[in-house]
């Protein structure tokens, strides 16, 4: 819904039309939150060549879809950590819902 909106309420008309289509909901929802500004450096140090959402534009209304049709309990992961800190507390807090 994120990335197929135009906009937020674009996003969530979309959750809603799947959410009427019975698609099953998550139990749990992690966000690698990362600023459109911080992903954009990413994308500059990984090389490679342009994708299509690349652009600003896209970033920032993505980004916004994002936030506007997150679930309240959705937790927020720091994405601009290492990888491997991110992993571990992805993990650890799983474990700890069992």
């Amino acid at each position: 819904a994120a990335y197929q909106g135009e906009n937020t309420e674009d996003a969530e008309e979309i959750l809603e039309m799947n959410l009427s289509e019975n698609f099953p909901t998550p139990d749990i929802v992690y966000f690698l939150d990362i600023t459109p500004e911080e992903a954009k450096e990413r994308r500059a140090n990984r090389g490679g060549k342009k994708e299509a959402f690349d652009d600003e534009e896209n970033q920032e209304r993505i980004y916004a879809n994002y936030l506007s049709v997150l679930p309240e309990e959705a937790i927020f992961v720091d994405a601009t950590q290492n990888l491997d800190t991110i992993v571990s507390f992805c993990l650890e807090d799983i474990n700890t819902r069992m």
